[in-house]
């Protein structure tokens, strides 16, 4: 069954993933000014890839560790499930969405699986946690806030259409959507609750900005002033820097914490959330051109400044540091991962996946062989994001297909 449900999602990588658009957001139909490059046609491995492109590099970097790592890893996500369907603690929503993720990526379905009794206990889970007035999908007591909504959004975006709950679904979609529309800032972004839009914040824009793709992906309705505002309020936040890479001086960009702050920040999960941000609105090259925007520009300097993270020591903190003690390991590495899969130019994952592969294998030996330990947020959320990390590869989940 694995098999096939792998070829399947293979298949899809054929056709280029469904893009966010928007009136004044949308990729130029026109000649590229003099000068000026027009965007490059997919062809080889330096483009979007096709099917046997994809499956290629999966061959290249699955090893016999990564996939007992992987079986591992479902297997103690799964038994950390509680009865009501949620995965508890401080932030619920967010890592029930996460593990919901999580187990998606294995190939199970709500209605299909070795998982489909625990995702469906997920999607039940979250429903209930949706106000019915407001829309906004928040537990008691629940810290995640905004980004466990917009984690939230995201999974039901990607169960939408595979699920006997698609009624229940499109109607939860729909208002979690108007719960973002509503809270939006003048700037664009969004702050840590929906209901107060006078403060944004960097992660917290770019995970509902991933959360409302994928819902009109998946054919959810959503106000172009919306997501164009989004698309302008991260071009906003990014912030030129000069780098040497291999010898070479080069323009990179990072991101700023905050807009309405204006607080600089050079935060490596910041730029990995952002680059995959960008990757998933549908930008893959520095030649790529939308309506008054570079987007492009800004993802190839991005991803050039986490390549310049990478080659200068990420893999080997000095003092001895464990690499996944730093701030926001698992966090960040999801999002690295999906940038460096979705971009356009594969020698990045080709750098990145294999190192990070290994390092999360011997993580897991560390903490007993099965799970992955996280103290800020518990074992559940550092698993999760563990596994989705070393399943991007499969492709399963539609929203990080490449």
């Amino acid at each position: 069954m694995a098999h096939v449900l792998r070829s399947l999602a293979l298949l899809m990588v054929i056709a280029p993933s469904c893009v966010v658009t928007a009136q004044e957001a949308t990729p130029s139909t026109e000649p590229a000014p003099s000068g000026e490059k027009s965007d490059p046609k997919p062809e080889g491995t330096g483009s979007l890839p096709l099917a046997e492109n994809a499956e290629a590099l999966l061959k290249l970097v699955t090893t016999k560790e990564m996939e007992e790592a992987i079986r591992n890893g479902l297997k103690a996500l799964s038994e950390m499930q509680e009865e009501d369907g949620g995965f508890g603690g401080s932030v619920n929503v967010a890592v029930t969405s996460l593990a919901g993720l999580a187990l998606l990526g294995s190939g199970s379905l709500p209605d299909s699986g070795p998982y489909a009794k625990h995702l469906s206990k997920i999607v039940d889970y979250l429903l209930k946690c949706q106000d019915s007035t407001a829309g906004y999908i928040t537990g008691n007591n629940d810290g995640s806030r905004i980004h466990g909504h917009g984690y939230a959004t995201l999974f039901l975006s990607q169960v939408y259409g595979q699920s006997k709950e698609s009624v229940r679904l499109k109607k939860a979609l729909e208002a979690a959507v108007k719960c973002l529309e509503a809270g939006q800032t003048k700037e664009g972004g969004w702050g840590y609750v929906p209901s107060e839009n006078t403060w944004d914040e960097g992660s917290t824009t770019i995970c509902v900005l991933q959360g409302l793709r994928a819902a009109k992906d998946a054919g959810i309705g959503i106000k172009n002033e919306t997501i164009a505002k989004a698309i302008g309020y991260i071009e906003k936040i990014a912030e030129p820097i000069t780098i040497k890479l291999d010898g070479e001086l080069h323009q990179a960009y990072t991101f700023m914490y905050s807009l309405s702050s204006g607080a600089s920040s050079q935060s490596y999960a910041l730029v990995a959330a952002a680059c995959s941000c960008i990757n998933n609105i549908g930008v893959y090259s520095k030649h790529a051109r939308w309506s008054q925007k570079d987007l492009g520009k800004i993802l190839d300097g991005g991803m050039k400044w986490m390549m310049y993270q990478w080659k200068e020591g990420y893999f080997n903190p000095q003092g001895g540091t464990a690499v996944s003690a730093q701030h926001h390991f698992f966090y960040a590495n999801q999002y690295a991962a999906q940038a460096a899969w979705q971009y356009q130019d594969v020698s990045y994952f080709k750098y990145y996946f294999p190192k990070m592969r290994d390092l999360l294998v011997q993580e897991q030996k560390r903490s007993g062989g099965r799970q992955w330990s996280h103290g800020q947020y518990g074992n559940a959320f550092s698993t999760a994001l563990a596994l989705m990390i070393l399943q991007i590869p499969y492709q399963y989940l539609p929203a990080f297909q490449r």
